[in-house]
Order: C-alpha cells, then sequence, then structure tokens
C-alpha cells in the first residue's frame, strides 16, 4: 500500500464542477447526497457521483499519478502497488477537497492502507 497522489488542477477543473451538480437519480440537490469516491478498478481515480443531463460522469475522472490504463504503461502495477489488488469504491470526505479549491496547492495526496484511506501529510 502506499501514496496516491491527483493533481489539483485536474480536480478544480474536472471533478468539482461535477461535484457540485445535482446528485445520479435525484429530482432535487442536497449537498448530503453528493459524493466523491475513491476508486480501483481500470486504475485508481476519483470521481463524483454526479450527473447533469447533457454530462457524463466518465468525464469528471481524475486518474492518480501513474494509474492511468489510458496513458500509463504500468498502470496495473501501478495501482495494485499503490492500493492492494481488490477493486473497491470508498467515499471520501468533501472536506479533503473544499480546502484545495481555496489554495495553490499543486496535488492531493492519499495514504491508502490495508484499513484506512487518510490525507497524507
Amino acid at each position: 500500500m502506499g501514496i496516491v497522489t491527483f493533481s489539483a488542477d485536474e480536480i478544480r477543473n474536472k471533478l468539482w464542477p461535477e461535484y457540485k451538480l445535482r446528485p445520479l437519480g435525484s429530482t432535487s440537490f442536497t449537498p448530503s447526497e453528493a459524493a466523491i469516491s475513491l476508486v480501483h478498478n481500470q486504475g485508481v481515480y476519483l470521481i463524483a457521483n454526479s450527473k447533469i443531463d447533457d454530462s457524463c460522469p466518465e468525464k469528471s475522472i481524475v486518474y492518480a499519478e501513474g494509474c492511468n490504463p489510458s496513458c500509463d504503461e504500468e498502470w496495473y502495477n501501478t495501482s495494485r502497488s499503490l492500493v492492494g489488488g481488490d477493486d473497491f469504491s470508498q467515499e471520501l470526505p468533501p472536506e479533503w477537497f473544499e480546502s484545495l479549491l481555496i489554495t495553490d496547492t499543486q496535488t492531493l495526496s492519499l495514504s491508502i492502507t490495508e484499513n484506512d484511506i487518510s490525507l497524507a501529510k
């Protein structure tokens, strides 16, 4: 297990706008229904659970560094070494992303262990 790192600019430009939209399957917006998840299946990425009628949830995907199947040759091995071999989806606290939006931070790093996901220091 290890530290997964995401581009703050991609989170600001791709993930956060989608997260702020109404939740998927909802007819009204309640902020507590919206979520950002860390996912491991085809790579390791963040995704929002919300969309509008003309959007595509896949457009909000932000891959961890080295874990994008479209452009990282070793994405499979890198993903497994960082988060383990099992697929998963875990909702993350929105507070982890809110401070990122108003600072000049370049990356968001998460520490992944067998039992926990936390912000890396």
